[in-house]
């Protein structure tokens, strides 16, 4: 058998390959620290929307008030918009409905007064109500031969009333005679 013939590599390259930077293992740091979006929490170290997911899920044993909970989200994101009861009630409808990177409840999660109830509110339609427009009857179309009859009927019964009302009139006369 033949010997494999080597190929030594020019000091040239050997040098450019010892001095190139080796890729760092950057996707491995991030998914170590908590993922987030733009804004990460002061203490908790999560984005908005896991912190939010956390609290309203949080909320079913704890019972508090919207205008708590969106006090603890503005302490927590601070750079963050300002946070309401109205985003908060919006967050807790997106997270029942399982649109909130999460997936849907088995019981909703609901709003909680000051003393800790749940706050029951009716269902309200998310359409308003339509005008109902009443529509004159469409005119009968009628041929001239019928119009011509119903007419005649008319006159007839004008004449006939006419006619009951001279003889009612002259039995009138001949009673009071």
């Amino acid at each position: 058998m033949a010997k494999a013939k080597v190929v030594k590599m020019p000091t040239a390259a050997k040098r450019k390959a010892a001095t190139a930077k080796k890729p760092k293992a950057k996707a491995m740091a991030r998914t170590a620290t908590p993922s987030g979006g733009r804004y990460i929490g002061k203490t908790s170290g999560l984005g908005i929307a896991n912190f939010q997911n956390k609290t309203i899920a949080g909320n079913r044993r704890e019972h508090l008030t919207d205008t708590v909970v969106a006090r603890m989200w503005r302490d927590e994101f601070p750079k963050a918009k300002s946070y309401t009861e109205k985003d908060v009630a919006s967050v807790r409808s997106a997270y029942n409905k399982g649109k909130h990177g999460n997936d849907a409840p088995s019981s909703p999660v609901k709003e909680y007064d000051r003393d800790g109830n749940p706050i029951v509110k009716e269902a309200k339609s998310s359409k308003t109500p339509k005008k109902v427009i009443k529509k004159k009857p469409a005119k009968k179309v009628m041929s001239k031969s019928a119009a011509k009859r119903k007419k005649q009927r008319e006159e007839d019964d004008e004449e006939e009333d006419t006619n009951a009302m001279s003889a009612s009139q002259s039995e009138e006369e001949d009673e009071e005679e």
